[in-house]
């Protein structure tokens, strides 16, 4: 069997993609996701990990 070897598409990944009328984006913290990223992986179901992790201090 000799392998048939062709290009490799790039792929089209992108901050905060338009869906509709809004931006891809965590419902629960706000944060902007990637294309693919499943909203609420950050916070965890529902927001239910949201409280886990203290916020950071303000920026100086």
């Amino acid at each position: 069997n000799t392998w048939d070897i062709k290009p490799v598409q790039p792929t089209c990944v992108r901050w905060g993609e338009k869906r509709g009328n809004s931006t891809h984006c965590c419902r629960t913290c706000g944060i902007i996701l990637l294309t693919g990223e499943i909203p609420g992986f950050c916070c965890g179901p529902k927001g239910s990990r949201f409280n886990d992790v203290k916020p950071l201090p303000p920026l100086p």
